[in-house]
């Protein structure tokens, strides 16, 4: 599995807001769509612990791994309201 998709956050102050908006979305999306993370995970080709991460606003995703997950849960990328 290709993991490159993903930046890993190591300092807590790093966390961007938008980058915690978005993962709270992704899991208000997955959890209206009654998914797990793992089937998120394989839906889109990554990891669970990854989705996890992502969610959690621990990974700066990247614009097509993004598209994935919305494409994944029935969704425009547009999904985050600025």
């Amino acid at each position: 599995m290709n993991t490159s998709y993903y930046m890993p956050i190591k300092n807590k102050a790093n966390l961007h807001p938008h980058r915690l908006r978005i993962g709270q979305r992704i899991r208000e999306l997955r959890e209206g769509a009654d998914m797990t993370q793992e089937q998120l995970g394989d839906a889109v080709g990554i990891l669970r612990v990854n989705i996890n991460r992502i969610e959690r606003g621990k990974y700066n995703v990247t614009a097509d791994t993004l598209h994935k997950i919305a494409e994944a849960l029935g969704v425009e990328v547009d999904f985050v309201e600025v």
